[in-house]
């Protein structure tokens, strides 16, 4: 798990959108409109990418109706630590 003191300030707001959003996966748009925003910018998806790889939170790809087309969701991985506020 990541320490507090090591994400950055667009990581820690992330987390924070996600803890608010509650359980269950969600959509990159879902993720944009809790941030006040339309969509995420790719600056965005690579900090949720990065804390993906710290497992802080888990992406999976969805497949639609077009197969060469994923949408990813996330969520915060359900370990205890990582979801109960400091």
């Amino acid at each position: 798990m990541l320490m507090t003191a090591q994400l950055t300030v667009k990581q820690a707001a992330l987390i924070e959108v996600l803890r608010s959003m509650g359980a269950g996966w969600h959509s990159r748009a879902a993720i944009a409109t809790a941030m006040g925003k339309n969509r995420l910018n790719p600056l965005d998806i690579a900090a949720l990418d990065e804390l993906s790889a710290f497992v802080e939170i888990e992406r999976r790809a969805v497949i639609g109706d077009r197969p060469s087309f994923a949408q990813y969701e996330y969520r915060l991985t359900p370990k205890e630590g990582n979801i109960a506020k400091p």
